[in-house]
């Protein structure tokens, strides 16, 4: 149970508030704790108790209204005290109340439920109201239409006092008390007095006039009813202080069938009393009009702190002000936070005496408790907007819906070179430059319509017509119930940021020209598929690998270095530079990444760093691509005087580690493991103009691929025999092939003798053996020898030209996995011949074919 004297040492309470707060207390409105907190944020935000308690969500302000009514009646009429109550209201009318003295009641639409709720849109067993030791509880039967709280819908509820549940079109109100705020001279259910308004705009307040209505009042009691209810309406609002002050004002004259009202608040720092609103009928009071009132009725009230009414002011407490102003009617009562006064609400009437009543100065002075929390709730409001501009400094301005300013921070003060106080009534068009006019007045429009404009940007006029560029945003201010009240301006000013921006602008191009060089500088070294995986990718130069399937291919030149070790370094290198050259075009294009130049060799990847679902055609495509351009290499050769050159390329497609191998100081991208060593075995067992593919690459491919001969090879490092297949061409859509490379063999009339040495690797082992070549084609010999020589070894043969005897010319060959019928021997694929020598076997080759079966 909460103790009120223990509350009332914490906070000083007038006796409005007393009773007010008793009342909470008493009809279980609030409990301890939620009263502790409350008082606690009144004393902090130094604003009423009222108002803490609205700001906290504590009560509805709503609630406060009944509070204020119920604890404001005369005495001897207190509420009836019975247990619970269902009131059953439809069209702000009562239509059935029913005590809750059973277990549980129903609801619905037919006759057998104890609330009948005549409407085609509720069920037949709508919903339960269920009692026990925890309360009271309505639960819903699995109607179409629901039951609703507060506009949102539930299954189940645990009942608080005045909880008013909406069923279709009708409203159960439940009351913890029976009888509550319902006096015994009831009007007959179902009926308002004569003259009285129908239903109520707003569903709430035709609750509270039927719940709350009071016969002899009359028409008079529900406006003035309707008064408090409209005060707590504007508790709900955040619209700018000014304008809750006008509203209070206004309620107020309404209300009281005054001429003119006036509202005083007390200066923070001075406590001396000003007033900020004066009005009439018709509005606001001219500046001459502002003062003529009862200031020593207003300071009397002020000081006493006890409200007073004047019915004849020319023959009662007459004063020099009264006398002046024509005052015969007035009322004045202060508002009050804890024990200083914040404030006076003050109304008048200068054509009769008598206007006002006792009744209306104790209405009036409920009244001005409930203005006094609206009153708090707004000023923290806005003192809390005036805090966050101040603390901005961006320029910020508050505007109404017609583009008039009602609040400027002190940033757009600085910036248009004018006092804030200048700034309040001017419209958006005068701050801007006149150009802009149009625009900021289609701002405006733009934000109320769509809530939210971005980056609009227009040029502020500040002192001595300097023009400010401004990027502006803005967007609409709304109250807690939705209404549009103005809209908020924030501002950037441009030219730092322009000037930044032009800052960046200079470094990115310098970064993008950095870039751009150390792209191309490298791209050289490196594709440009690794040059960005090094550039954009977050760990692009960490160390490390992983595991991905690749198809590797690998070239090489035959006989090059024979050409090399006969030509100067210079011309070599144009060689290189021109094979090399049409190659990577070659690779770039069917997407491969140039791994490393190994002197004349290639080391082509597909699949890393960029993978593609078709890498393994994509090689096969290239490599043929690639022998097809040597035709255009040899052009070129002969063209500068330089032999032909041929190359040999094996394609293999396997799992390998991909990734920067290294140290940290110096590394490279690179593909590792024995599939990469297999493909170099592959390569090194074709002959020029040859392809060779792994049994991996076969498979991955498929049936595009156009091949020749079968071959079964004894790799280096790999066990067993390893199966691999010479590529002849492609299908559709690449639609590639190769031109045949066999020619007749010829029968030499004199055999042509000749020595010769293997090769091993690059070596050339010293053991010469003697032999002689039978049979002859452009570039195929048949050679005679008892030295059993492997498939696939490579030898240099020696040949003795009769012009030149005692000198030898070297001729480089492959031997081919060919049998030789009848007498021992091999056949050969030449990879190198010097042209001099080409020229001395073509004279040497009889036009009579070999035997069928000889080679």
């Amino acid at each position: 149970m909460v103790d009120l004297s223990s509350l009332d040492s914490q906070y000083r309470m007038t006796e409005a508030e007393k009773r007010l707060i008793g009342f909470l207390v008493e009809h279980g409105f609030i409990g301890d704790q939620g009263l502790s907190s409350a008082v606690e944020y009144a004393n902090a935000g130094r604003i009423s108790l009222q108002a803490a308690l609205v700001k906290l969500q504590l009560i509805h302000p709503a609630d406060i209204v009944r509070a204020l009514t119920a604890s404001s009646r005369p005495a001897g009429e207190s509420p009836r005290k019975v247990f619970g109550e269902l009131v059953h209201i439809h069209e702000g009318r009562v239509l059935s109340r029913m005590t809750i003295e059973k277990p549980e009641l129903s609801i619905g639409r037919v006759e057998e439920n104890d609330i009948v709720i005549d409407h085609r849109k509720v069920s037949r067993h709508h919903a339960r109201i269920v009692s026990s030791a925890d309360g009271v509880t309505m639960v819903d039967c699995g109607s179409t239409t629901g039951c609703f709280h507060k506009g949102k819908k539930f299954k189940k509820r645990l009942l608080a006092n005045r909880d008013a549940i909406q069923i279709a079109d009708h409203i159960v109100l439940y009351l913890a008390k029976p009888g509550d705020h319902v006096r015994e001279r009831e009007q007959p259910r179902g009926q308002l007095p004569d003259g009285a308004q129908g239903p109520a705009a707003d569903p709430e307040l035709g609750m509270l006039q039927t719940a709350f209505y009071d016969q002899r009042a009359g028409q008079d009691g529900v406006r003035r009813l309707q008064a408090l209810f409209e005060i707590s309406k504007i508790l709900e609002s955040t619209t700018d202080f000014q304008n809750v002050l006008a509203q209070i004002m206004d309620h107020a004259i309404s209300i009281m069938g005054a001429e003119r009202g006036f509202l005083l608040l007390a200066d923070p720092s001075t406590g001396t009393l000003k007033v900020h609103v004066a009005r009439d009928r018709k509005g606001d009071l001219g500046d001459a009009e502002r003062e003529r009132l009862s200031h020593s009725l207003v300071e009397r009230v002020a000081t006493t702190r006890a409200p007073e009414l004047i019915l004849d002011a020319q023959t009662e407490n007459k004063t020099e002000s009264i006398a002046a102003c024509s005052i015969h009617s007035a009322l004045c009562v202060p508002l009050i936070s804890r024990d200083a006064v914040s404030g006076v609400i003050y109304v008048d009437h200068s054509s009769r005496s008598h206007a006002f009543t006792r009744s209306d100065l104790a209405f009036f002075t409920t009244f001005a408790v409930q203005a006094k929390t609206a009153i708090d709730s707004s000023r923290a409001y806005w003192e809390l907007v005036d805090s966050l501009f101040r603390a901005s400094d961006d320029f910020i301005v508050v505007c109404s819906p017609g583009g008039q300013v009602t609040q400027a921070n002190c940033a757009a003060a600085t910036l248009l070179g004018r006092p804030a106080a200048q700034l309040l009534g001017c419209g958006l068009d005068e701050l801007f430059s006149p150009e802009d006019g149009e625009m900021a007045q289609a701002l405006v429009s733009q934000t109320l319509a769509s809530g939210v404009v971005s980056g609009c940007e227009l040029s502020l006029l500040g002192d001595g017509g300097r023009r400010i560029s401004m990027s502006v945003s803005s967007f609409v201010l709304r109250d807690r119930l939705g209404d549009a009240i103005g809209m908020c301006l924030i501002g950037r000013d441009l030219s730092e940021l322009r000037s930044l921006i032009a800052e960046l602008t200079a470094a990115k191009e310098r970064v993008t020209a950095h870039n751009t060089f150390i792209r191309k500088t490298f791209g050289r070294y490196l594709s440009d598929d690794v040059v960005a995986s090094l550039l954009e990718t977050p760990d692009g130069l960490n160390l490390g690998g992983q595991r991905r399937k690749v198809t590797i291919l690998m070239s090489d030149l035959r006989g090059f270095t024979a050409v090399s070790e006969r030509l100067p370094p210079e011309d070599v290198v144009r060689i290189l530079n021109n094979f090399l050259g049409r190659m990577v075009e070659i690779i770039d294009r069917r997407g491969g990444t140039v791994n490393e130049f190994i002197g004349d060799a290639i080391l082509v990847v597909f699949g890393a760093p960029v993978a593609h679902p078709d890498d393994g055609l994509r090689a096969v495509a290239c490599a043929l691509e690639m022998q097809l351009a040597m035709r255009g290499v040899n052009e070129w050769n002969r063209a500068h005087g330089f032999g032909d050159i041929e190359m040999g390329i094996g394609v293999n497609t396997a799992e390998v580690v991909v990734g920067n191998i290294g140290s940290e100081k110096r590394s490279k991208y690179a593909v590792v493991g024995q599939h990469v060593n297999l493909t170099s075995r592959i390569e090194s067992y074709t002959v020029g103009g040859q392809i060779l593919i792994s049994e991996g690459t076969r498979t991955d491919v498929g049936e595009a691929l156009v091949l020749g001969s079968r071959l079964e090879i004894q790799a280096k490092g790999v066990r067993g025999t390893v199966t691999v297949h010479e590529l002849v061409g492609v299908g559709a859509p690449l639609d590639l092939r190769l031109p045949s490379q066999q020619t007749a063999l010829v029968e030499l009339t004199l055999p042509l003798a000749i020595r010769f040495t293997l090769l091993e690797g690059k070596h050339v082992t010293e053991e010469l053996h003697d032999g002689s070549i039978t049979h002859l084609s452009e570039n195929t010999a048949v050679i005679r020898s008892t030295q059993q020589t492997p498939a696939f070894g490579n030898v240099k043969i020696l040949v003795e030209r009769d012009q030149r005897p005692g000198e030898t010319d070297e001729i480089y060959a492959k031997v081919l996995d060919v049998p030789v019928e009848h007498d021992s021997g091999f056949v050969v694929r030449f990879t190198y011949v010097p042209g001099t020598v080409r020229a001395f076997l073509d004279s040497s080759r009889l036009r009579k074919p070999a035997a069928r079966g000889e080679a």
